[in-house]
Formats: structure tokens, C-alpha cells, sequence
């Protein structure tokens, strides 16, 4: 399993922002070959986190660049310009309930 991380740190208005990723993002990623799941996590100091979950490396790399390109088209309003950093990597450890 591999996961796609974004990490933002200059995004306003949280709550919309999950309300389009909810209903724009989220259906886009579903049509990646191998998506397994995807969260969007709101940290403290203005940082947010999203993470997808994916079968193969290339699943991962692929949601990242829809993310990039869907999110320059669907959040530049909220966003100072800084793009997120973007990371995807080889799940070493997962645990489930």
C-alpha cells in the first residue's frame, strides 16, 4: 500500500475548503486506479494534512497530481500562493481496529 500526504500551511477558511474537496476532489480521487481512502486532517498553527491511501506508488503520485491541478483551479482563493508540499511513499506500518 502507498500513501499520497499534502501538507498545507497557508489555506483559510477550512471549512469550506472541505466542503469543495468533499464534493469536487474526493469523486476525482475515487477514479484513481487503486484508491483505498483518503482523509483530510485540520492541525494546529494553521496546518492541514491530507492523506490518500492507494494500492501501487503510481496511484499515489497520480492523486497527487489531480490534487495539484484540481486545487489551483478550486482553492486558489483560499490560499496565500504557497503550493502544499507533496509527498507519497511505501506504507511500512497500518493497523485497523
Amino acid at each position: 500500500m502507498y500513501a499520497s500526504v499534502r501538507i498545507y500551511r497557508s489555506l483559510k477558511n477550512f471549512d469550506e475548503v472541505v466542503r469543495r474537496v468533499e464534493t469536487g476532489l474526493v469523486p476525482l480521487l475515487k477514479g484513481v486506479p487503486g484508491f483505498r481512502g483518503y482523509y483530510a486532517i485540520e492541525c494546529e498553527g494553521g496546518v492541514d494534512v491530507a492523506v490518500g491511501l492507494f494500492d501501487d506508488e503510481e496511484g499515489a503520485r497520480a492523486s497527487n497530481e489531480r490534487a495539484a491541478a484540481w486545487g489551483r483551479e478550486n482553492l486558489a482563493e483560499f490560499s496565500d500562493g504557497r503550493p502544499p508540499e507533496m509527498l507519497a511513499g511505501r506504507v511500512l506500518v497500518a493497523a485497523d481496529r
